[in-house]
Protein backbone atom coordinates (compact mmCIF):
# COMPACT_ATOMS: atom_id res chain seq x y z
CA UNK A 1 0.00 0.00 0.00
CA UNK A 2 1.32 3.28 -0.93
CA UNK A 3 2.38 4.78 2.73
CA UNK A 4 3.72 4.80 5.76
CA UNK A 5 1.73 5.21 8.97
CA UNK A 6 4.27 4.58 12.22
CA UNK A 7 2.05 3.98 15.65
CA UNK A 8 3.87 4.36 18.46
CA UNK A 9 3.50 2.59 21.41
CA UNK A 10 2.67 4.48 24.60
CA UNK A 11 5.71 5.48 26.99
CA UNK A 12 7.80 8.33 27.69
CA UNK A 13 11.02 8.30 25.21
CA UNK A 14 14.24 10.81 25.13
CA UNK A 15 15.59 11.35 22.33
CA UNK A 16 18.17 14.34 20.99
CA UNK A 17 16.95 15.47 17.38
CA UNK A 18 14.24 13.63 15.17
CA UNK A 19 13.86 14.67 11.93
CA UNK A 20 11.55 13.52 8.98
CA UNK A 21 13.08 13.50 5.56
CA UNK A 22 12.64 11.52 2.49
CA UNK A 23 11.90 12.20 -1.39
CA UNK A 24 9.40 9.47 -1.95
CA UNK A 25 6.34 11.26 -0.12
CA UNK A 26 3.01 12.15 -2.41
CA UNK A 27 -0.54 12.78 -1.77
CA UNK A 28 -0.65 8.81 -3.05
CA UNK A 29 2.12 7.98 -0.23
CA UNK A 30 2.02 10.12 2.89
CA UNK A 31 3.58 9.50 5.96
CA UNK A 32 1.44 9.75 9.21
CA UNK A 33 3.27 9.37 12.92
CA UNK A 34 0.40 8.75 15.57
CA UNK A 35 0.17 6.92 18.87
CA UNK A 36 -0.84 3.64 18.98
CA UNK A 37 -4.40 2.67 19.56
CA UNK A 38 -5.15 3.67 23.23
CA UNK A 39 -1.24 5.18 23.86
CA UNK A 40 -0.55 8.05 25.90
CA UNK A 41 3.12 8.85 24.55
CA UNK A 42 5.73 11.86 25.87
CA UNK A 43 8.54 12.33 23.72
CA UNK A 44 11.31 14.48 25.51
CA UNK A 45 13.75 16.04 23.37
CA UNK A 46 17.08 17.18 24.43
CA UNK A 47 19.02 18.97 20.98
CA UNK A 48 22.53 19.83 20.75
CA UNK A 49 23.02 23.02 21.72
CA UNK A 50 25.11 24.33 18.52
CA UNK A 51 23.48 23.98 15.08
CA UNK A 52 19.68 25.26 15.54
CA UNK A 53 18.33 22.91 17.50
CA UNK A 54 14.42 21.23 17.17
CA UNK A 55 12.38 18.65 18.48
CA UNK A 56 11.01 17.34 16.05
CA UNK A 57 11.38 19.09 11.89
CA UNK A 58 9.28 17.93 9.16
CA UNK A 59 12.51 19.04 6.75
CA UNK A 60 11.70 19.08 2.36
CA UNK A 61 9.16 16.45 3.07
CA UNK A 62 5.79 16.69 1.66
CA UNK A 63 2.63 14.86 2.79
CA UNK A 64 3.47 14.29 6.26
CA UNK A 65 0.30 14.14 9.22
CA UNK A 66 1.94 13.91 13.01
CA UNK A 67 -1.38 13.12 14.93
CA UNK A 68 -1.48 13.28 18.73
CA UNK A 69 -4.89 11.72 19.16
CA UNK A 70 -4.43 7.70 19.82
CA UNK A 71 -8.56 7.24 18.64
CA UNK A 72 -9.01 9.15 15.45
CA UNK A 73 -10.32 12.32 17.17
CA UNK A 74 -9.22 15.53 18.78
CA UNK A 75 -7.63 13.84 21.81
CA UNK A 76 -4.43 15.03 22.67
CA UNK A 77 -2.19 12.10 23.50
CA UNK A 78 0.90 13.05 22.46
CA UNK A 79 3.43 15.61 24.47
CA UNK A 80 6.39 16.94 22.78
CA UNK A 81 8.71 18.67 24.92
CA UNK A 82 12.17 20.54 23.67
CA UNK A 83 14.52 21.11 25.93
CA UNK A 84 17.90 23.33 25.45
CA UNK A 85 19.84 26.12 26.41
CA UNK A 86 19.94 28.07 23.12
CA UNK A 87 17.26 28.86 20.41
CA UNK A 88 14.77 26.01 19.88
CA UNK A 89 11.88 25.13 17.49
CA UNK A 90 9.23 22.56 19.29
CA UNK A 91 7.77 21.55 15.93
CA UNK A 92 9.31 23.05 12.69
CA UNK A 93 7.71 22.52 9.31
CA UNK A 94 10.65 23.54 6.93
CA UNK A 95 11.42 24.15 3.18
CA UNK A 96 9.08 22.42 0.77
CA UNK A 97 7.33 20.37 3.00
CA UNK A 98 4.09 21.11 1.69
CA UNK A 99 0.74 19.43 2.77
CA UNK A 100 1.74 18.64 6.38
CA UNK A 101 -0.89 18.56 8.91
CA UNK A 102 0.63 19.14 12.76
CA UNK A 103 -2.68 18.39 15.12
CA UNK A 104 -4.15 16.99 18.13
CA UNK A 105 -0.41 17.25 20.08
CA UNK A 106 0.90 19.17 23.40
CA UNK A 107 3.84 21.24 21.98
CA UNK A 108 6.45 22.77 24.64
CA UNK A 109 9.37 24.42 23.35
CA UNK A 110 12.42 25.28 25.19
CA UNK A 111 12.08 28.80 26.74
CA UNK A 112 10.35 31.93 26.56
CA UNK A 113 12.98 34.31 25.07
CA UNK A 114 13.38 35.41 21.59
CA UNK A 115 15.03 32.06 20.24
CA UNK A 116 12.15 29.91 21.00
CA UNK A 117 9.42 28.75 18.79
CA UNK A 118 6.60 26.68 19.59
CA UNK A 119 5.08 25.38 16.00
CA UNK A 120 6.88 26.76 12.93
CA UNK A 121 6.63 26.94 9.47
CA UNK A 122 9.21 28.17 8.01
CA UNK A 123 9.87 28.89 4.33
CA UNK A 124 12.96 29.48 2.02
CA UNK A 125 14.39 30.44 -1.05
CA UNK A 126 14.18 26.81 -2.52
CA UNK A 127 10.53 26.81 -1.54
CA UNK A 128 7.85 27.07 1.17
CA UNK A 129 5.94 24.72 3.28
CA UNK A 130 2.58 25.62 1.33
CA UNK A 131 -0.75 24.17 2.44
CA UNK A 132 -0.03 23.49 6.01
CA UNK A 133 -2.84 22.30 8.31
CA UNK A 134 -2.01 23.70 12.21
CA UNK A 135 -5.02 22.05 14.14
CA UNK A 136 -6.29 21.88 18.17
CA UNK A 137 -2.54 21.85 19.26
CA UNK A 138 -2.11 23.26 23.09
CA UNK A 139 1.45 25.25 22.85
CA UNK A 140 3.43 26.58 25.94
CA UNK A 141 6.43 27.92 27.30
CA UNK A 142 7.45 29.87 24.01
CA UNK A 143 8.20 33.40 22.78
CA UNK A 144 6.52 32.70 19.84
CA UNK A 145 3.31 29.64 20.09
CA UNK A 146 2.95 29.72 16.32
CA UNK A 147 5.21 31.02 13.76
CA UNK A 148 4.50 30.86 9.84
CA UNK A 149 7.88 33.18 7.83
CA UNK A 150 8.32 32.82 4.29
CA UNK A 151 11.15 34.96 2.27
CA UNK A 152 11.19 38.21 0.57
CA UNK A 153 10.79 36.63 -2.50
CA UNK A 154 8.64 33.52 -1.49
CA UNK A 155 5.81 33.83 0.40
CA UNK A 156 4.58 30.50 2.81
CA UNK A 157 0.84 30.50 1.60
CA UNK A 158 -2.46 28.83 2.52
CA UNK A 159 -1.42 27.60 5.64
CA UNK A 160 -4.67 27.15 8.12
CA UNK A 161 -4.14 27.92 12.03
CA UNK A 162 -7.39 26.47 13.54
CA UNK A 163 -8.71 25.45 17.20
CA UNK A 164 -5.28 25.98 18.82
CA UNK A 165 -4.66 26.82 22.29
CA UNK A 166 -1.43 28.98 22.73
CA UNK A 167 -1.44 29.21 26.35
CA UNK A 168 0.94 31.58 28.79
CA UNK A 169 3.90 32.10 25.63
CA UNK A 170 6.17 35.39 26.17
CA UNK A 171 5.09 37.63 23.62
CA UNK A 172 3.71 36.43 20.37
CA UNK A 173 0.38 33.82 20.21
CA UNK A 174 0.61 33.97 16.32
CA UNK A 175 2.74 35.45 14.12
CA UNK A 176 2.66 36.10 10.25
CA UNK A 177 5.80 37.43 8.28
CA UNK A 178 5.46 36.59 4.46
CA UNK A 179 3.12 34.50 4.85
CA UNK A 180 0.26 34.57 2.12
CA UNK A 181 -3.34 33.42 1.94
CA UNK A 182 -3.49 32.34 5.65
CA UNK A 183 -6.47 31.37 7.56
CA UNK A 184 -7.08 31.96 11.31
CA UNK A 185 -9.94 30.19 12.68
CA UNK A 186 -11.43 29.52 15.99
CA UNK A 187 -7.64 29.82 18.14
CA UNK A 188 -7.62 30.76 21.76
CA UNK A 189 -4.73 32.59 22.83
CA UNK A 190 -3.16 34.04 26.57
CA UNK A 191 -0.11 35.97 26.28
CA UNK A 192 1.84 36.11 29.55
CA UNK A 193 4.03 39.11 28.40
CA UNK A 194 6.87 40.52 30.16
CA UNK A 195 8.42 44.24 29.87
CA UNK A 196 7.25 44.73 26.31
CA UNK A 197 4.54 45.21 24.12
CA UNK A 198 2.60 41.93 23.61
CA UNK A 199 0.44 40.66 20.73
CA UNK A 200 -2.50 37.33 20.62
CA UNK A 201 -1.92 37.79 16.62
CA UNK A 202 0.77 39.56 14.87
CA UNK A 203 0.41 40.17 10.88
CA UNK A 204 3.55 41.52 9.42
CA UNK A 205 5.08 42.08 6.26
CA UNK A 206 3.68 41.29 2.99
CA UNK A 207 1.06 38.51 4.96
CA UNK A 208 -1.21 39.22 1.82
CA UNK A 209 -5.10 37.80 2.00
CA UNK A 210 -5.07 37.03 6.03
CA UNK A 211 -8.48 35.74 7.21
CA UNK A 212 -9.35 36.06 11.19
CA UNK A 213 -12.64 34.48 12.81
Amino acid sequence: TPGVTFLIRGGTYNEDTLSIRTSTASAAAPITIKPDAGATVVINVTPPTTGTPFGIKVDSTAYVTIDGSNNGTTSRDMSITAGSSNMQRGIWVDAQSHHATIKNLNVRAGGITSSYYGIYLFGQTAGNPDNSVVENNLVKNAYYGIRAQGTSATSVNNAIIRNNRVDSVAFYGVYLIYAAYTDLNNNEITVAGGSSTVYGIYVTTNTFHTRVS
